[in-house]
């Protein structure tokens, strides 16, 4: 029973991986200055790194 579970998982993620991959897609935001900071020549340069595919809402729903 339990590796039929698995086996069909496995043909499930196989095909999510062959027709729609995950990419890594970074967002850059503009320069901060942080708040309590001496010098000046200081900023912080924030990113938010994800994963995603074209087709994120149909594999959720499997």
């Amino acid at each position: 029973m339990v590796t039929g579970l698995l086996s069909i998982d496995l043909v499930i993620l196989l095909c999510w991986q062959f027709y729609d991959p995950l990419q890594r897609i970074t967002e850059n935001f503009p320069l901060e200055t942080p708040p309590k900071s001496s010098a000046d020549d200081i900023k912080i340069s924030p990113e938010l790194e994800h994963c995603e595919s074209r087709n994120n809402n149909i594999w959720y729903e499997v």
